[in-house]
């Protein structure tokens, strides 16, 4: 039993490795988005920004280095967050969400977050997929130097539930809600 154990953890890191872009509430289709591109086909419905995104944003993006509000250069120029983790009142939700949808990328073309169209949304593009390359349909909208890394960067991936939220938004039309 005890080599059984060890060889797992020794294969945990070459299973890690593997390339799959899914997670387990998304599917993978050679649909409209393209071969290897996850489509969503599982997004929650009748989500709400400020119950369901912002918490997200506010736990897993804020607190990091790359969009904290306390920054005074935040990634892609997002800081999604109330500043020193206080509650956000309806002004800071309302300048995440804006900045979030009328946002625009440096290393991708997509915008930010197409309303209607998760699959063409570069913010679910950088939580969704562990490697852009499985996808073609985003890698060719990167920029020469590439894609970047997923998000949130040197943490875990975000819980299949949250990212099916943040696509469930996207797909209801983003709004402030």
């Amino acid at each position: 039993m005890k080599h059984f154990w060890i060889a797992a953890v020794a294969l945990a890191p070459i299973a890690a490795c593997s390339g799959s872009d899914t997670n387990t509430d998304t599917t993978t289709s050679t649909g409209s988005a393209g071969a290897g591109c996850v489509e969503f086909a599982s997004a929650k419905t009748n989500v709400s920004f400020k119950k369901d995104v912002v918490p997200v944003f506010q736990l897993s993006c804020n607190f990091s280095s790359c969009h904290s509000s306390e920054s005074s250069s935040p990634q892609e120029n997002l800081a999604l967050g109330a500043p020193n983790g206080s509650a956000m009142t309806d002004e800071d939700i309302k300048a995440v969400h804006d900045a979030i949808v009328s946002g625009t990328s440096e290393r991708s073309s997509l915008s930010m977050v197409e309303p209607g169209a998760p699959e063409k949304s570069w913010l679910l593009a950088k939580i969704a997929y562990s490697s852009f390359g499985a996808c073609e349909a985003i890698k060719s909208t990167c920029a020469p130097e590439g894609c970047g890394t997923r998000m949130p960067l040197n943490s875990p991936a975000l819980d299949p539930a949250a990212v099916d939220a943040i696509a469930g938004w996207i797909k209801e039309g983003a709004l402030n809600n």
